[in-house]
């Protein structure tokens, strides 16, 4: 059984429900139609710190132009935190404004539940710590999934993905696509990709079509996937213009030994940029510097730098 949402007041009045009573965290809702959201002021992600319990359905609809969190704000996004037994789905986020110091994206902060069938376009995501187009930090599942948004790192170690800020250990991105723009407002080196700035889990049949950018910021560790990776990524595809200042690869910037890539392509441009003297430096075309495994790699874009520059890695390491 569901509860209709109908409205941009209800869609605000159900974390002033939650907080009053615990058990409406565990309610089911439904959206009744489109809402416009860019009537609320002081909006309060659903969830609050127990995190959204329920289902949530958006039934195909959309919210368009919600604007929530501040500069000292965690944990924000329609929802904060989607709990372990949480769903959100078929659900559509449009030109909202979403900022905070950390764990930033359209759809929650974080994930710990189950994100489905979604699609966000036209918002800005910034945050001081982990900013995502759909979650700051993933936990467990995000799947059949589309973000198309502009995603910022706002300090120097702040991680930014087209998807997710952070894809944790054990947690998967299945079957999604980024045509989000990534970038870092300052220098940063804690990982900025297309799909996720730093992978430990998943991410599988992903694509990304959007631009990452750490090139204009002199960010490291940069990649058309995924920034850092230490966890599997497998039939995974980037199409666009990928840059950075050192360690940035067309999709991973920096695969550690753990990490792993399997029937992964590039097909971007990747360019290494930097004022310093070989600032641009260990830029490859599908891993900027790699000391984990790639099997069955393809790269198709031109790769430009200063120093171990390649046309699959610009540093593989010893054993790799």
């Amino acid at each position: 059984m569901y509860i209709w949402v109908d409205g941009a007041d209800q869609l605000q009045g159900i974390q002033k429900f939650i907080k009053k009573d615990a058990d409406g965290a565990h309610y089911n809702f439904a959206l009744k139609g489109d809402i416009d959201a860019s009537v609320l002021e002081n909006y309060e992600s659903i969830g609050g710190d127990t995190g959204y319990q329920g289902t949530f359905d958006g039934r195909g609809h959309a919210i368009i132009g919600l604007t929530a969190g501040g500069s000292d704000a965690t944990n924000i996004g329609v929802f904060s935190t989607v709990g372990e037994q949480g769903v959100v789905k078929n659900l559509s986020v449009l030109a909202g404004k979403f900022t905070g110091k950390d764990n930033v994206g359209a759809i929650a902060g974080v994930n710990k539940g189950t994100i489905s069938d979604i699609n966000t376009y036209g918002n800005t995501i910034t945050s001081d710590g982990h900013a995502g187009g759909l979650v700051g930090t993933n936990e467990k599942i995000i799947k059949d999934s589309t973000s198309v948004s502009n995603v910022i790192a706002n300090s120097k170690t702040a991680m930014a993905g087209g998807i997710a800020g952070s894809n944790e250990a054990g947690a998967v991105i299945d079957n999604s696509e980024s045509n989000s723009a990534v970038e870092g407002s300052v220098a940063t080196s804690s990982g900025l990709g297309g799909v996720a700035g730093r992978n430990e889990g998943t991410l599988s049949k992903v694509d990304n079509l959007g631009v990452t950018n750490g090139g204009d910021s002199e960010s490291s560790a940069v990649g058309g996937i995924a920034g850092i990776n230490t966890g599997s990524i497998e039939n995974a595809y980037n199409e666009s213009f990928v840059t950075g200042g050192e360690k940035t690869g067309g999709l991973v910037g920096i695969n550690k030994k753990s990490g792993s890539l399997v029937n992964a392509a590039n097909a971007g441009r990747v360019e290494g940029k930097g004022a310093a003297q070989d600032a641009a430096q260990e830029i490859g075309g599908l891993v900027g510097d790699n000391d984990g495994s790639i099997l069955n790699g393809r790269n198709g874009g031109n790769v430009t730098g200063t120093t171990y520059v390649g046309c699959i890695v610009g540093t593989n390491r010893e054993e790799s």
